[in-house]
């Protein structure tokens, strides 16, 4: 699941609407939560967006901003208290923009974020599911096995950490508590590496990626960097046993700072049958456990028969291509924009032992793009996992390709309750929907739907 863009409920019109006045700190009762986590209440009518409040809570606003059709602000004092209100763990909290839901008990989390997809599905396709699915959880700490942290030097001195909550602004972490273990042990060290090169201020961000056996560390570069720093980043890279890569753009991809060093990262699926190789820069799911159980899921839902078709949209590395083609008999077309993550797709696939693949590169958000591809081809399922933005561009076109099963991975409840509509008008029925926890502690939201008809 990409994520690239996200969708609200009002549009700001930011550049035509005049400033209005804020109003004072008011109390306000909170009546239930927004699809991305907000509390809403009501001020004098209109909808207030809270960040931290939970429902049936009485919370002290600070207002921070005041629109034509809705207000924004953020808790300042919690006058009464929800039961689900817990006391965050980690010491960031307050700071970090991460994981903004750390003051909600983890069942609750869970339950307002089904009601979250399910709402937004009654309410913008009409429709239900048939069945609801309890959700796929993984371990509430120690789970996410990439990220992005951000790089910058102020006055010499070196910020590394996360953004801030509404806003640019570097938190520096000590520790993070949804890291793995061993990506946890590093950041220390990785701090003090950094802040000792003469070059410091020519990296960008730097993105942390744990693989089955190796961690890939990738430096983003705006200038290059001074040659007693590759020779410190070299010895540091042996010493902890880590593959350190220099990445000079994003549109190319990254150098390996040791050559001689193969290209490790992998990550297992189908009980070790499937392993895929990428880069640190690579998207992929930051939580395996969760991920795992997802692809098995979808191939049960799509339920690969000899001599069938079946169709990958957004494949990416090939997550579910992959695993879908070990199936004997069963001929998978996977469709992406990224040429990089194409060319990984169709090496794992050889790296696996995989033919039974065909791969083509297509904008999917472009009018008639499945079109162009497939040239009338019909499939017996379709799996697609598109980036915030959500595949309406895909789901008009998929009436047309005769599928009696689609499979959405949605990281966006907003967009799979539109998409949902569009389906619904040709014909499908939703027939289950379950939430990934993913991101356990946070208000992000990933589903997947089944659609039959």
């Amino acid at each position: 699941m990409k994520k690239r863009t996200s969708v609200q409920f009002y549009s700001s019109h930011s550049a035509r609407q005049k400033t209005k006045p804020l109003p004072s700190v008011a109390a306000l009762r909170v009546e239930k939560l927004s699809h991305d986590g907000r509390g809403i209440a009501y001020w004098q009518k209109k909808p207030v967006f809270i960040h931290g409040a939970l429902p049936n809570e009485w919370v002290e606003v600070d207002f921070t901003s005041n629109r034509t059709r809705f207000l924004e602000g953020n808790v300042k004092s919690v006058l009464e208290p929800s039961p689900s209100r817990i006391s965050p763990e980690c010491k960031h909290f307050t700071a970090c923009g991460g994981c903004s839901w750390q003051f909600v008990a983890a069942k609750q989390q869970l339950e307002w974020k089904q009601q979250a997809v399910v709402e937004q599905i009654q309410r913008m396709a009409k429709t239900e599911p048939e069945t609801l699915l309890p959700a796929i959880c993984s371990q509430p700490w120690g789970y996410r096995h990439r990220a992005r942290l951000a790089c910058h030097v102020v006055k010499g001195q070196l910020q590394l950490g996360f953004r801030s909550l509404q806003s640019e602004k570097i938190v520096e972490v000590t520790h993070c508590l949804t890291l793995t273990p061993q990506l946890q042990q590093l950041l220390e060290s990785l701090r003090t590496l950094v802040s000792g090169l003469n070059g410091k201020r020519c990296i960008g961000h730097i993105d942390i990626a744990q693989g089955d056996t190796v961690v890939g560390i990738a430096l983003r570069l705006v200038k290059t960097l001074p040659d007693t720093d590759i020779q410190r980043l070299e010895q540091w890279s042996i010493y902890h046993n880590v593959s350190i890569w220099l990445n000079a753009g994003p549109e190319s991809e990254p150098i390996p700072l040791l050559p001689e060093q193969p290209e490790a990262l992998f990550y297992s699926l189908c009980r070790g049958r499937i392993q895929l190789s990428f880069l640190p820069t690579d998207f992929i799911q930051a939580n395996q456990s969760v991920n795992e159980a997802m692809v098995n899921q979808a191939i049960d839902w799509l339920q690969p028969k000899s001599g069938e078709a079946l169709l990958d949209l957004f494949c990416g590395i090939g997550n579910f291509t992959l695993p879908l083609a070990q199936y004997t008999g069963v001929d998978i077309t996977g469709i992406e924009v990224s040429a990089s993550a194409l060319k990984r797709c169709q090496m794992n696939a050889q790296s696996n032992g995989i033919a039974n693949i065909k791969t083509y590169q297509a904008d999917l958000s472009a009018p008639q793009s499945l079109s162009s591809c497939l040239k009338g081809k019909s499939f017996a399922g379709i799996l697609l996992d598109p980036p915030r933005a959500g595949a309406l561009a895909v789901v008009s076109q998929i009436a047309e390709l005769k599928s009696q099963r689609v499979v959405y991975i949605s990281c966006n409840p907003a967009t799979l309750a539109r998409d949902t509509a569009e389906l619904v008008k040709h014909g499908y029925k939703l027939k289950q929907l379950g939430v990934l926890d993913m991101f356990p502690h946070t208000a992000h939201i990933e589903s997947m739907a089944l659609f039959t008809r």
